[in-house]
């Protein structure tokens, strides 16, 4: 009986890190976030816009967050805007995927990056949640559908919204469809911030690599 028990730890050691690797596995593919993640997107400034550039959005690393926290690294990158390079943070766990500017908040209590946005996973139509913004920020799923960009069409596809009200001459009004294991397919991006924002338009996909 000893000989049994001494072996139970280990055994316990060897089934919580299956777990949490699965887990782990679940995630990503629910919701890609791994280092060499990419995807590559049409951009037009409007629906009938011929003015088409290239948004490029890799995950190029990891870090933590002052929390202890392990974010993937996303970098943002648009063809007619060189000097736009925007850096996101993002956690993805079982309490689903949230997303963090890359700048420390001096205001904020815990000292971290500020949050701009989260989805609550698995994405359902009517869920709807919030964030913390002075403003108020509401996220809604909206409808699953099928979405026809240039990488395809994708099938079980989430029309999500997301707006933050106005506070001091800006505002957010975006639509994102999100297609489980492939991530954000389409994007239409609405926010004014004492002028228009880099990237404000519609987004499709166009090209795409996942680990």
């Amino acid at each position: 009986m000893k000989a049994i028990l001494k072996y139970i730890p280990a055994l316990a050691v060897i089934y919580l890190t299956a777990c949490n690797k699965n887990h782990d596995k679940y995630i990503s593919e629910i919701f890609p976030n791994q280092v060499g993640d990419h995807w590559t997107y049409i951009y037009r400034t409007s629906p009938a816009g011929t003015d088409t550039s290239v948004v490029n959005v890799d995950i190029i690393g990891s870090t933590f967050l002052p929390d202890g926290e392990l974010a993937s690294i996303w970098v943002t990158r648009i063809s007619n805007a060189p000097f736009y390079h925007d850096t996101s943070l993002v956690v993805a766990n079982l309490f689903g995927v949230r997303i963090f500017n890359n700048r420390i908040c001096r205001t904020c209590l815990d000292k971290g990056p500020g949050e701009l946005g989260r989805y609550a996973l698995p994405l359902k139509v009517n869920n709807k949640w919030f964030t913390h913004f002075p403003s108020g920020d509401t996220t809604r799923v909206l409808s699953e559908l099928s979405v026809q960009v240039p990488a395809g069409t994708f099938d079980h596809t989430f029309q999500v919204s997301r707006t933050i009200g106005y506070s001091t001459n800006s505002f957010t009004n975006d639509t994102m469809f999100i297609t489980p294991h492939i991530g954000m397919t389409k994007f239409i991006k609405r926010e004014f911030d004492l002028g228009t924002v880099p990237g404000d338009g519609i987004w499709e996909l166009s090209d795409y690599h996942l680990n």
